[in-house]
């Protein structure tokens, strides 16, 4: 049976699951979600009860959290098994990398990008202010780790990468990153130049003028 990914092409969170998807040529099929359409809505949240996304169906299996979704295309396909190290240490550092660049840069950008929708006087200037700061403590952070890496976690890209390269992308029209964090535009660079990467971007590009930042 196909794997189902709900989604959006535009969700930063969608691409993280995308790009094993694309890593490791597994077929799939997309469906796209409209949580705007009150019928829609109803059908989703029976999928996914929080209304998040994306979600990963595969047959009765339903997965709605992104780490749990690239594991378990690790754990099912071989092709995808080097996302995720096999020594336990490593594998401990890779997921540590996955959640820092959820927790500290993901779920900033869409703090600010909810922000950024709201009517003027219902804007929240000082909890955004407290929200960049530390998104740019984080790219302090990968700045750091970047001067001798080449993916997130060393010489081998894994589920890290694919956390990495939807934050930094979108992170990088809020928190430019050239000339004050030169290693991770080098990171970057190089995220954008891998072939699951690129193509998680090029079907993204028709929504780019929906983003708020």
């Amino acid at each position: 049976m196909t794997l189902k990914l709900y989604l959006h092409p535009l969700s930063s969170f969608c691409w993280k699951v995308l790009i094993p998807l694309y890593e490791a040529d597994i077929p799939f099929e997309p469906v796209m979600v409209e949580l705007m359409d009150p019928a829609k809505r109803a059908e989703y949240l029976k999928l996914s009860p929080f209304g998040k996304i994306p979600t990963l169906v595969d047959g009765e299996r339903v997965v709605n959290e992104t780490s749990i979704m690239i594991e378990y295309l690790a754990m099912k396909y071989p092709k995808a098994a080097s996302l995720l190290p096999k020594d336990p240490a490593e594998a401990l550092k890779v997921r540590a990398l996955d959640r820092f660049f959820d927790l500290y840069i993901g779920l900033a950008l869409g703090r600010v990008a909810g922000d950024r929708l709201r009517p003027a006087d219902k804007r929240d200037p000082i909890s955004i202010g407290m929200v960049m700061n530390d998104m740019k403590t984080a790219i302090g952070i990968v700045e750091k780790d970047m001067a001798n890496r080449t993916w997130a976690a060393g010489e081998t890209f894994t589920m890290a990468d694919c956390a990495a390269a939807p934050a930094l992308f979108y992170a990088n029209k809020l928190v430019p990153y050239s000339p004050d964090y030169p290693n991770t535009a080098r990171y970057l660079e190089r995220l954008q130049q891998r072939p699951s990467v690129a193509r998680a971007i090029r079907e993204a590009e028709p929504y780019f003028h929906m983003v708020p930042y």
